[in-house]
């Protein structure tokens, strides 16, 4: 295991400006393309989203997988997976995804219904383990052993209703090393079942970066408010390093889950979506969705990771399916550029109805953005 034995190295995003907002007003999109569909031959995924876990390749984390037959989905659910996608030196993002998906990728903690795949239990309620943020990279070095961090919450859902709100949080430690790995998937670790307790917030769950030596931590609230933990990303898993940004300052005593003088005002638009930095335009910046279904992202922006936040605008719209909620799960995938901060990569889930007319497929439209 190669977390214990070397410290962090710095992981540096980059940044996306949006034309709308009077603050970056000179930013403005030269091109918008379409690539296609980001999936796995056979299979439907939803919910991705991305991390850079090799030089040319960016390690894919998606909630609810199932196989696909002559356009129908079927049986069994798989609660989460992973995939792997290569990235050329020049640059150019494949859309074809590779990786074993017959179990889950996160595994179903034990006492969670996990005697198959989809944490359903015998009363027809689920454990569902879905990853709502990409991995958090800590750890990457040059001979390419690469580890990071993720934290899901240990929800009890009925229907897409939870019934054990507030949840507690488990976090995940996932190990990539070349040598060991090659081009099967990384190696993944239930670090901790109750890494936060169901009284503290989410910390990392709705989000997180690392900039310096230095792991930034954002959880979503039930009133739908984002709150923040700051911890040196060599000890992520020492919580007495934690800090927590109250009433202004931060602090090494952790607030209770909801405090009001945790919240931090515009700091998304409360959906999912992705937080990431930019050394090119000293900016952190949140893109994602809004808490109604649909194919539109949002963006924020701020100099520090406590904010001042500006105010939330309107990114970029897409069009829908034709099933269900049509769209979600809008997101960013910095781990796909280059670094330079010149484009961006954007998707959604987007439900459009199986053969069968009765199931929901998922697809993954995977948008490329190029800044003037």
């Amino acid at each position: 295991m190669i977390l214990a034995q070397r410290p962090s190295k710095p992981i540096v995003f980059t940044i996306l400006l949006l034309a709308s907002n009077p603050v970056a007003a000179a930013y403005t999109i030269a091109s918008s393309t379409l690539l296609g569909n980001a999936a796995q031959t056979g299979l439907t995924r939803d919910s991705c989203t991305t991390s850079r876990y090799q030089t040319t390749a960016a390690l894919w984390t998606c909630r609810d997988t199932q196989p696909v037959t002559n356009g129908v989905a079927t049986l069994p659910v798989v609660s989460n997976s992973a995939a792997w996608s290569t990235i050329s030196t020049a640059g150019v993002v494949s859309l074809t995804q590779t990786g074993a998906h017959t179990n889950p990728f996160f595994p179903i903690p034990a006492d969670q219904c996990s005697t198959n795949t989809a944490g359903v239990c015998s009363d027809g309620t689920r454990w569902p383990t879905w990853p709502d943020s990409p991995v958090l990279v800590t750890i990457a070095y040059p001979n390419g052993d690469t580890g990071g961090f993720t934290w899901i919450n240990n929800q009890h859902i009925s229907g897409l209703s939870q019934i054990n709100s507030p949840a507690s949080v488990s976090m995940y430690y996932v190990e990539y090393q070349p040598v060991r790995d090659g081009a099967n998937l990384p190696q993944v670790t239930l670090w901790s079942e109750s890494w936060w307790a169901s009284t503290d917030d989410p910390y990392g769950v709705y989000g997180n970066v690392v900039v310096g030596s230095t792991a930034y931590l954002y959880a979503l609230r039930e009133d739908g408010t984002v709150s923040l933990a700051q911890v040196p990303a060599a000890s992520i898993i020492d919580q007495t390093k934690y800090q927590y940004w109250v009433n202004g300052a931060w602090t090494t005593t952790k607030p209770a889950r909801g405090a009001s003088g945790s919240a931090i005002p515009n700091a998304s638009a409360g959906g999912q979506g992705t937080y990431y930095y930019s050394t090119k335009w000293a900016k952190y910046v949140w893109i994602g969705g809004s808490i109604f279904p649909g194919a539109t992202w949002y963006m924020t922006t701020a100099s520090s990771p406590q904010g001042p936040w500006a105010a939330v605008t309107q990114l970029f719209s897409a069009k829908g399916g034709n099933y269900g909620l049509s769209a979600y799960s809008c997101v960013a995938h910095p781990a796909l550029t280059d670094g330079t901060g010149n484009d961006i990569y954007l998707s959604f889930t987007n439900l459009t109805a199986d053969a069968s007319g009765g199931n929901a497929l998922y697809t993954t439209p995977l948008y490329h953005i190029v800044w003037n």
